[in-house]
């Protein structure tokens, strides 16, 4: 979790640097009194308290309160308008944060910082961008992180990322200098810290907001945990899951976590996918998160969906387990946050 910061300023520098900085005959009162100064000091405090302010959804973590996410993918071309509108009908309806993906399943779409900033900007509420490390080299790493920042981005959801090789590209480059905890060590105890990867001075601390991939359905539950501590060790301040469909077998993960570390104090956001069709789970990614047995006890819920799509003009439907949104709610020491996931 984020520890407390305490930032100083240097008064006389600010007004110093604004005084020469600004043109006095564009910052002057009635009768000719300087006020370039007054002004670009006030500004550079507006905008520092600005940088240092918790980001809403840090703000509703820190709170206990539910939290809804919602994921949506960029466009494939250049129009953003659908996903504009798809957001502001999101916020109309209660979401508190967007979270943009980067090139899901390895297929070329708009940058999402592009998408995070004109959502924030057009719409008005708060975005996570995905920031896969794969494909990226260190130098590339660093220059996005700065660039997102600017943009007004502070949530960032660290993770791998999806193999090229499943994509549209498949010959395309797919190497790494950092592994997602790597990366979530970068950002908080350098970049939120004012310098990069080699200790050179960025010229002020960033105030990123990191979320970490977590598989609460995993093949090897110890080697996750492991993974989950060393995140955590390096900084991460929430974890963001797969979507979870038994959440008796998510509850086993988390009481082993217990057991072996205590009770996990990082705010989770719980994954929930709604499903129109056998089909479209089948299409989910088969990297352990899905076994056997669990397929068979979902998809004979499913059954009755499996067959032709709806006829022209009607509703189609979305089905998820019996009262498995229910229960990611219900309050739980284990489930300290949830949220309703779908795309």
């Amino acid at each position: 979790m984020s520890s407390p910061r305490l930032v100083l300023l240097d008064g006389h520098s600010l007004a110093y640097r604004a005084f020469y900085a600004l043109p006095v005959e564009n910052f002057s009162t009635a009768t000719g009194q300087p006020t370039n100064a007054v002004y670009g000091f006030t500004s550079m405090l507006i905008n520092a308290l600005r940088d240092e302010q918790p980001t809403h959804l840090a703000q509703k973590f820190a709170r206990g309160v539910f939290v809804m996410a919602v994921e949506m993918d960029p466009p494939r071309g250049l129009a953003p308008h659908k996903i504009i509108a798809g957001a502001s009908m999101l916020a109309e309806a209660g979401a508190d944060v967007i979270n943009v993906a980067d090139s899901p399943m390895a297929r070329m779409r708009m940058s999402p910082w592009a998408v995070c900033e004109l959502i924030q900007r057009d719409v008005g509420i708060e975005t996570t961008l995905h920031f896969p490390t794969r494909g990226r080299n260190l130098l590339r790493v660093q220059g996005d992180l700065l660039a997102a920042h600017a943009l007004g981005i502070r949530n960032v959801f660290v993770v791998m990322g999806d193999p090229t090789a499943i994509g549209d590209y498949p010959d395309a480059m797919d190497d790494y200098d950092l592994v997602p905890s790597g990366l979530m060590k970068l950002i908080k105890q350098q970049f939120n810290q004012g310098v990069d990867h080699a200790g050179s001075d960025i010229g002020q601390p960033t105030s990123f907001f990191v979320g970490a991939a977590l598989n609460l359905l995993p093949p090897d539950p110890e080697r996750e945990i492991k993974v989950l501590r060393r995140k955590i060790a390096n900084g991460a301040d929430f974890a963001l899951t797969q979507p979870v469909y038994q959440p008796e077998e998510a509850r086993v993960f988390l009481e082993r976590y217990r057991q072996l570390h205590g009770r996990l104090e990082m705010p989770v956001l719980v994954g929930i996918l709604p499903l129109f069709s056998a089909r479209q789970f089948r299409n989910q990614p088969r990297d352990g998160k899905f076994h056997d047995k669990r397929c068979t006890f979902f998809l004979a819920r499913l059954g009755p969906l499996a067959g032709p799509p709806q006829e022209a003009g009607h509703t189609p439907r979305w089905v998820a387990p019996d009262s498995v949104i229910g229960r990611m709610v219900e309050p739980c020491h284990d489930w300290a946050i949830a949220t309703l996931l779908a795309r």
